[in-house]
């Protein structure tokens, strides 16, 4: 693959069973390359037994699409050597760079409209808001308990935020309520 895809001639000429791929990566040259002298290292450190294995994420330029790799790297029990292996990963970082762009969207869409957003985790029970909300309460930050966001709340309307809270979570559906808050300053 390298070979057949290596329009700026960055790795040598040498693939194949029996390449001394430290060497090679040792030799890359280029714009390409950047990944070539830490994979060097780590299969060297696997070789001398510092490390257990090594692995590293790399995108791999072909002349016509960006691809990405996970690199492997596991020492042979009984010999002195190691199996490198590598993973094509282009799905899986296609998904992860469209889910960041997506995510980075709506991030810019609700601090354009002043929209303040928070999740609750079930597992962990606590709360994540945005800036946003910080900045619609008046307060720098939260410590993640719902008893934080709670003191934000008017206490006439607390009733109806433990109410429907409390229900949403039995039912696993959405909490909606509208609710007053009491800023830091009355």
């Amino acid at each position: 693959f390298a070979a057949q895809n290596d329009s700026a001639q960055a790795v040598p000429g040498r693939t194949g069973i029996d390449v001394d791929y430290v060497a090679v990566c040792r030799s890359c040259r280029g714009p390409k390359s950047d990944e070539a002298l830490p994979v060097a290292d780590g299969i060297e450190q696997v070789l001398r037994g510092e490390r257990a294995s090594f692995e590293l994420e790399y995108p791999c330029d072909s002349p016509t699409e960006t691809r990405w790799f996970a690199m492997f790297v596991t020492p042979l029990p009984t010999i002195r050597g190691a199996v490198v292996a590598h993973h094509d990963i282009t799905a899986r970082k296609l998904a992860e760079l469209a889910l960041a762009t997506e995510t980075r969207r709506r991030e810019m869409a609700v601090a354009a409209a002043h929209v303040g957003v928070w999740t609750f985790d079930l597992q962990s029970r606590r709360i994540q808001c945005s800036d946003e909300v910080f900045a619609i309460l008046g307060v720098v930050g939260l410590d993640g308990t719902i008893e934080s966001c709670a003191r934000s709340v008017h206490p006439e309307d607390l009733p109806i935020l433990r109410e429907r809270f409390a229900a949403a979570l039995e039912r696993r559906m959405p909490f909606t309520a509208e609710l007053r808050i009491v800023r830091p300053g009355g």
